[in-house]
C-alpha cells in the first residue's frame, strides 16, 4: 500500500498555487527587494535620530508601512490576478474545465495559496517592525494593529483580484487598478487619520475589509458555478445581508471623527447605511447588466407555488432578479428618508448627504435599467456598451451643458450647492427611475412569468 503524503489531505489548488509561488525565481527576488527597502528605511530613521530629527519616527513607520503593503500588493493580489485571469482565458488550464473540484474548492484554494503568501510576507516584516517599535517608532500593539490592518486590507485585494480575473480578460486589470484606488479612497473617511494602533476606528477598518471582502467572494463564487444551478443566490443574498449590518460595524465610534459634519447618532446610522446601500446597489447594478448578457438559461429548479417565486424571484439569477431586488432595497432607502423628512430627524447637512446618496442610487438603476431596455430591443450593442453610453450622456455630457444654460441665464454654482437643488436632484432622478421602469415593466413581467412556468424536467 502507498504511503500518502501529508499533503495529498489538503486542497489540490493550495498545494499546486503554493508550489507556483515558492518555486518562483522572480517572486524570490523580489521579496529581497522590499526586505532592503525595508533595512534602507531603519538606516535612515536611525540617522535621523542620530540627527536629532523629531520626525524620523512618523516618517520611518510610514516607509514601512508603504513597502509592506506595496509588497503585499504586488506578490499576493496583481500577481494572483494575473495567473488566475491567464488560466480563465486559456481552457486547457482553466481547473473549473480539467478538475472534478467543486467550484467553491477551487476558490478556497486559491484564497488559502494567498493566505500563506500573505502570513508568509508578514512574517519576514514583523521583525522589522519590533526593532522599530524599540525604536520608539510606536507600542509593540501598536505595530501589530498596523500589520492587521494591512493583513485585512491586502486580503479584501486579493479576493478582489480573483474577480476581476475570473473574466479571463487582461483588460479588466485597469477596472482592477480603479477598485483598488476607489474602494479605499471611499471608505478612508470611516478610518482613522492615524490608522497605526489598536484603536477602535482601526479595528472597525479590519472589521470592515473583511466584511467587503464577501461581495468579491461571492460574485467570483458565481462565475465558476453553472448556470444552471443559480449561480447568483450566494451573492444577492450576501448583499442584502451587507446592506443592512453596514452601518453597525460603526457603532462605537459615531461621536469620533463623524462628530464634525454628523452630530447626532440618527444621523450616523442613517448616512453610515445609506452609504453601504449606495455600494450595494451599485454592484447589483452591474452585476444585472452582466447576467444580462451572459446569462442564457434558467437554473434548474422543481415547481414553486406563485408566493414562494415571489419571494424567490429577487435573490434568483437572472436580469429580472437583479432589478426586483434593486427595487425592494431602494424602497427600503426610500421609506427611511420619508420617515425623517416626515418627524425632521436629523440636521441639514445630513439630509443633503442623504438626498445625494439617494439620488445617485436611484440614477445607478435608472441607467441599469434603460441600458437592458436598449439592448432589448436595439440589438446593435450589448448592454453594457449602451450603460456606458448613457452613464457619459446623462453624468457627464448632460450636465456640463446644463450648468453652462444655467450660468448664462444668471443661476451661479452657489446655488447648485444648495438644498433646494440637491432635492430637486433627486425628485429628478426618482422620475428618471419612474420612466425607465415603465419602459421595462412588460419585459419584466414576461421573466417572471417564465420564472414561475419554469420547472425541471420529472422532477419527483
Amino acid at each position: 500500500m502507498l504511503k500518502r503524503d501529508w499533503s495529498d489531505l489538503l486542497n489540490p489548488i493550495l498545494v499546486k498555487e503554493s508550489r507556483q509561488f515558492f518555486h518562483n525565481n522572480l517572486i524570490v527576488m523580489v521579496t529581497w527587494l522590499f526586505l532592503a527597502a525595508q533595512l534602507a528605511a531603519m538606516i535612515y530613521g536611525m540617522y535621523q535620530k542620530q540627527q536629532g530629527s523629531e520626525s524620523y519616527a512618523d516618517q520611518m513607520a510610514e516607509f514601512m508601512v508603504i513597502v509592506l503593503l506595496f509588497g503585499s500588493y504586488l506578490i499576493c493580489c496583481f500577481g494572483s490576478m494575473i495567473r488566475y485571469s491567464s488560466e480563465r482565458s486559456r481552457p486547457e488550464l482553466d481547473c473549473s474545465r480539467i478538475t472534478p473540484l467543486s467550484p467553491l474548492k477551487i476558490l478556497c484554494g486559491k484564497i488559502s495559496s494567498n493566505l500563506v503568501v500573505l502570513i508568509y510576507f508578514h512574517a519576514m516584516f514583523l521583525p522589522f517592525f519590533l526593532i522599530a517599535s524599540f525604536l520608539g517608532v510606536s507600542g509593540i500593539w501598536e505595530m501589530f494593529g498596523t500589520a492587521a490592518f494591512i493583513f485585512s486590507f491586502v486580503l479584501f485585494l486579493s479576493i478582489t483580484g480573483l474577480f476581476f480575473g475570473g473574466f479571463g480578460n487582461y483588460l479588466m486589470l485597469g477596472m482592477y487598478i480603479l477598485v483598488c484606488i476607489g474602494v479605499p479612497a471611499l471608505i478612508y473617511w470611516f478610518v482613522d487619520d492615524t490608522y497605526l494602533g489598536i484603536s477602535s476606528t482601526s479595528l472597525n477598518g479590519i472589521l470592515l475589509f473583511l466584511l467587503l471582502s464577501g461581495i468579491p467572494f461571492t460574485l467570483a463564487y458565481a462565475m465558476l458555478k453553472s448556470v444552471n444551478s443559480n449561480p447568483m443566490r450566494s451573492a444577492r443574498v450576501y448583499l442584502t445581508f451587507f446592506f443592512f449590518v453596514f452601518p453597525l460595524i460603526f457603532l462605537n465610534c459615531w461621536d469620533r471623527k463623524l462628530s464634525a459634519s454628523l452630530s447626532s447618532f440618527p444621523d450616523f446610522i442613517r448616512i453610515t447605511h445609506l452609504l453601504g446601500a449606495l455600494l450595494v446597489i451599485i454592484i447589483l447594478s452591474m452585476a444585472t447588466i452582466l447576467e444580462y448578457n451572459y446569462t442564457s438559461s434558467r437554473f434548474k429548479r422543481p415547481a414553486w407555488s406563485p408566493l414562494k417565486c415571489l419571494v424567490m424571484y429577487p435573490f434568483s439569477t437572472g436580469w429580472g432578479g437583479g432589478i426586483a431586488l434593486c427595487w425592494l432595497l431602494l424602497g427600503v432607502i426610500l421609506l427611511e428618508n420619508l420617515w425623517a423628512w416626515k418627524f425632521t430627524v436629523g440636521t441639514a447637512t445630513a439630509s443633503a448627504e442623504a438626498f445625494v446618496m439617494t439620488a445617485l442610487a436611484l440614477y445607478a438603476l435608472f441607467c441599469t435599467q434603460l441600458s437592458i431596455w436598449m439592448a432589448r430591443f436595439f440589438k446593435c450593442f450589448s448592454a453594457w456598451i449602451y450603460g456606458l453610453g448613457i452613464v457619459f450622456v446623462t453624468g457627464v455630457l448632460l450636465p456640463l451643458v446644463l450648468r453652462e444654460i444655467l450660468s448664462n441665464i444668471g443661476i451661479s454654482d452657489m446655488f447648485l450647492g444648495t438644498n433646494e437643488f440637491i432635492k430637486f436632484i433627486c425628485y429628478l432622478a426618482l422620475g428618471l427611475v419612474g420612466f425607465s421602469s415603465f419602459l421595462i415593466f412588460s419585459p419584466l413581467v414576461n421573466d417572471f412569468e417564465e420564472f414561475c412556468r419554469q420547472k425541471t424536467e420529472d422532477t419527483v
